[in-house]
């Protein structure tokens, strides 16, 4: 637990287990333009060795609890990006939106049944992802089952990229019905 999260400004933050070209996240809650300054002391930023990239990630307001107590943990969970698939052609028109609205609902499950902490669309255009996935497990295999029921991941339309993450365990409340 850092300043960040005692700040109220990182609910969430933590290394990726493979380590690998991304090495951790630090989910923030705060403007684009302060990033920079919360980050100008941090050694391994100062001295070159990591670097911030940002990605705006839009989420449900309310889903962070900031409670950590003598019972939080550490836990694995995966951090999952969405891209444009081999099957992005395939769908169109009214077929691709009946599938978005699926889709859609299919994410604000996942946060209401707490598989998910945080799904979200990706909020400008970036070069990792379409949209963003953080999943309160590390179990891929069951991640994949999840996205079978999802119509735009199961065509191909999106596929998705995942890592291992180490975070705080019940940081996320589930999002209400």
């Amino acid at each position: 637990r850092g300043r960040l999260f005692n700040e109220r400004k990182a609910p969430c933050a933590g290394p990726f287990a493979d380590g690998g070209e991304f090495r951790g996240i630090v989910i923030l809650q705060m403007p684009k333009d302060k990033v920079a300054a919360e980050f100008e002391s941090d050694p391994f930023v100062k001295h070159g060795l990591l670097k911030i990239e940002l990605y705006d990630w839009m989420v449900p307001k309310g889903l962070f609890t900031y409670e950590w107590n003598d019972k939080t943990g550490m836990m694995k969970g995966t951090m999952g990006w969405v891209k444009s698939g081999p099957g992005v052609e395939t769908l169109k028109g009214e077929e691709l939106n009946k599938a978005m609205a699926v889709h859609i609902n299919h994410n604000l499950d996942l946060m209401r049944s707490g598989e998910a902490g945080l799904v979200g669309p990706a909020g400008a255009k970036n070069e990792l992802g379409r949209g963003f996935y953080l999943f309160l497990t590390d179990d891929q295999e069951k991640i994949k089952s999840i996205n079978e029921k999802d119509p735009l991941l199961k065509s191909g339309y999106f596929v998705m990229e995942m890592k291992t993450v180490w975070m705080g365990e019940g940081l996320f409340k589930k999002l209400a019905q």
